[in-house]
């Protein structure tokens, strides 16, 4: 990794909304490869054949929620495709996201 790898790290444009706390509830996600080369795999005849990068991606989804088990997290669904990933994810109340004074937070969990 290059010494300036993290160098304009705190520079990037926040995307989150500003009106919105993610204390915890269910997001859905999507993650496009730079590009959008087809890292991930390719379909051929409608079916999706994952590469090497495609399989380890699936592989670190699935285990994601065990290894992050402090965050109360789940990953319900997701799909990946040659050049992008779709998730959703719930995070359930934690250490992380105690509600604040005055604040409750009221996580939906299993509403898919």
């Amino acid at each position: 990794m290059p010494d300036n790898f993290f160098q304009n790290l705190h520079d990037r444009i926040s995307y989150r909304a500003k009106w919105h706390n993610y204390n915890c509830g269910m997001y859905f996600v999507t993650i496009c490869t730079k590009n959008r080369e087809h890292y991930f795999g390719e379909i051929n005849n409608g079916v999706m054949n994952l590469s090497e990068i495609g399989k380890c991606l699936h592989e670190q989804i699935v285990k994601t929620p065990e290894m992050r088990a402090d965050m109360n997290m789940e990953i319900p669904l997701f799909v990946i495709m040659p050049d992008h990933v779709h998730l959703i994810v719930t995070i359930g109340e934690n250490q992380y996201n105690t509600p604040t004074c005055g604040e409750t937070t009221h996580c939906r969990r299993n509403a898919l």
